[in-house]
């Protein structure tokens, strides 16, 4: 879940608490994206867009103002420490996406290189499953792609971080699988990964000529 922690000063503050490490909240202001690490020496990532840099600092303040509030939401022992000095490099996400339809079973995200990827509704947990067919159905794309989105829930999904946490996928994977019309899916991630550890996909039978 993608919970909308804070809306001030023009932006909107998001965590996830499934989020792969280090631990970071995502700063949005119209169509940028700032992601912000609060631990160790990473600097700040511009993802999507970039903001002015007045505007970068006003995030970074309101992140810190907000340090116990996003501590409670990311782990009750987590320690946050911003940096005084932010430091920022452009670092865009890997995946975009050209169209996403929703319903109560099932999540469909078409992406840029042709692949679409299938996720199961119950599988993003709370409050998707709880949300009702009109309101999960209300789903945009932000951020050139990069997010999809719920006003109806107040929530939102970055795809590099949705599919790599959901199908246990590396973006990079995703960008090598070029055919038109590819999917993906859990059932078909897992079995990509049983088959991976057998030593790759078992060869057809060969059959002999007469």
């Amino acid at each position: 879940m993608a919970p909308r922690i804070d809306e001030a000063l023009g932006f909107e503050i998001v965590i996830n608490v499934r989020d792969h490490p280090p631990p970071h909240v995502h700063i949005l202001r119209d169509e940028a994206e700032l992601r912000v690490y609060l631990t160790g020496q990473r600097p700040a990532e511009r993802k999507y867009g970039r903001m002015k840099s007045a505007d970068e600092r006003r995030a970074i303040a309101l992140v810190r103002q907000n340090r116990a509030k996003v501590e409670g939401d990311r782990s009750a022992t987590m320690t946050v420490a911003i940096r005084e000095k932010e430091d920022f490099v452009n670092a865009p996400y890997a995946l975009y996406a050209v169209r996403a339809d929703a319903s109560r079973k099932r999540l469909r995200i078409a992406l840029t290189d042709g692949v679409v990827v299938e996720i199961p509704i119950k599988a993003l947990g709370s409050p998707w499953t709880e949300a009702t067919s009109a309101q999960i159905a209300r789903v945009r794309l932000r951020m050139g792609g990069s997010w999809l989105w719920w006003d109806a829930l107040g929530e939102g999904l970055v795809l590099d971080e949705l599919l790599s946490t959901t199908l246990k996928l590396n973006p990079a994977v995703l960008l090598a699988r070029r055919a038109r019309g590819h999917r993906a899916s859990p059932a078909k991630a897992a079995a990509a990964r049983k088959n991976g550890r057998k030593g790759g996909r078992p060869r057809a039978a060969a059959t002999s000529k007469r």
